[in-house]
């Protein structure tokens, strides 16, 4: 048994003269390492894991300024979909993660001054969907522009003077809607087209601000004439001349 790991044990075994606290440390020292390795080969390591040596300040600086980094940057792992690097890194070794972080460079640098600009532009800062978010609400704008140029033509044929492409009163519109929407009820009894000769005899009328009251008195005298009748000749009344 003692030779089958004397050598293993290197000179931190003397036989009956050896300092088993310091034997002890070195092998906790050792577990301490693997276990941190997670199946890296430390085949060239032992040896410095396992050599005694006075302390070097500086190395041990940079080896807690190391380890302080490492923790920090463990902390800040989490899973998608958040924009940062993954808990599975630390499955691999330190070059892979290097490796993971760096192919992440340039598409995270194109994503910041993406959201740079797009924050300059409305003057408030943004997140990258936020950006995102409001550049597609631009291109869809530019889209409806693009469209609505496509229908020019039409839309002024339609709603002539009315009608002035992005800058149009939307109200006005659909006010001049509602109003032809009312002749057509007033004049064909139901929403259907107007006749060329209807169109021509209201487009040549005159407003006047005494006509609605006129319009209302003579309905309601139409309306009291007709209920003077009895109820079976109302109908046919209310439905005005027949054509022979």
């Amino acid at each position: 048994m003692e030779t089958a790991h004397a050598a293993a044990l290197g000179a931190y075994y003397a036989g009956r003269s050896t300092n088993w606290g310091r034997l002890s440390g070195a092998l906790i020292q050792a577990a301490t390492a693997i276990r941190a390795a997670r199946g890296q080969d430390l085949g060239r390591a032992a040896d410095l894991i396992g050599r005694d040596g006075v302390v070097n300040p500086a190395i041990a600086r940079v080896a807690d300024d190391t380890i302080r980094d490492l923790n920090t940057w463990h902390a800040v792992l989490v899973t998608g979909p958040r924009t940062a690097a993954r808990p599975e890194l630390l499955n691999g070794t330190i070059t892979d993660a290097i490796g993971w972080l760096r192919a992440h460079l340039e598409p995270l640098h194109s994503a910041a001054i993406f959201t740079h600009e797009v924050g300059q532009a409305i003057r408030h800062s943004l997140t990258v969907s936020q950006a995102r978010y409001l550049v597609g609400l631009r291109d869809a704008a530019d889209a409806a522009h693009a469209r609505l140029r496509g229908q020019d033509a039409l839309l002024r044929d339609t709603f002539g003077n009315l009608y002035t492409g992005a800058q149009t009163d939307i109200e006005a519109v659909r006010s001049a809607v509602q109003w032809a929407r009312s002749l057509r009820l007033m004049v064909t009894r139901t929403d259907a087209p107007l006749t060329p000769a209807q169109v021509k005899e209201a487009d040549a009328a005159v407003p006047t601000s005494q006509l609605a009251a006129a319009a209302d008195a003579w309905q309601r005298a139409r309306e009291a004439l007709v209920q003077a009748f009895d109820e079976g000749r109302q109908a046919d009344l209310a439905a005005g001349p027949r054509r022979l």
